[in-house]
């Protein structure tokens, strides 16, 4: 099921809405065409090894011991997914503080995403399709994907936050940051309609 959930997941929060951002805007083909696969890629081999880091800087934060962890999954091997912390922690603050800090990153990058690009300084393609996938998809992505999980097979970071803070608890989070990341994307998304207003010239 988390195969599934990480398939869809990755088309219609990652890779659709990007080639729509860039269909949607004023950039020659080239320029979209370099930007949807070159970010793409990108998303590919750091999306996994960011939400890891992540966990390790809470664990960091809070002043808990790092026992092991791998950051970068085998991707020489096929493997796209496996990354892990191992920390010891030893109070429940400590232990809500990692398991929570991918997720109030996503909210705190997503709400910076949207402040950069709602400006419409920036009209370099790939800059302004890094933000928007690296800043807001990204975040959507992380939080959406790891609720369903947890919704749906009771596994991952928020099972663990669950038995930690309840259900109840866990429920609000996830759902809060997935409404707040979910409406600053769909803004930017519809803001970005036939931008930059000039067309750029394929040079």
């Amino acid at each position: 099921m988390d195969k599934i959930i990480g398939t869809l997941g990755i088309t219609l929060i990652i890779i659709l809405p990007l080639i729509r951002l860039y269909q949607r805007g004023n950039w020659s083909k080239t320029q979209n065409l370099i930007g949807i696969i070159g970010l793409t890629i990108l998303w590919f081999l750091i999306a996994t090894p960011l939400h890891e880091l992540s966990h390790m800087i809470g664990a960091k934060l809070s002043g808990v011991k790092i026992t092991d962890y791998q950051l970068l999954p085998k991707y020489w091997t096929g493997d796209f997914r496996t990354a892990y912390i191992v920390s010891d922690y030893e109070t429940r603050i400590q232990e809500f503080i990692i398991r929570t800090s991918p997720y109030f990153r996503d909210l705190i990058i997503a709400i910076l995403g949207y402040v950069v690009l709602i400006k419409k300084r920036i009209t370099n393609s790939f800059i302004v399709g890094f933000i928007f996938v690296f800043f807001l998809l990204n975040s959507v992505f992380d939080i959406v994907v790891n609720f369903l999980g947890y919704s749906i097979d009771k596994d991952g970071d928020l099972n663990g936050l669950s038995k930690l803070i309840g259900h109840l608890w866990t429920y609000f989070i996830g759902i809060s940051i997935i409404g707040l990341t979910s409406v600053l994307t769909y803004r930017i998304f519809k803001e970005y309609k036939g931008f930059p207003r000039e067309v750029i010239k394929t040079q």
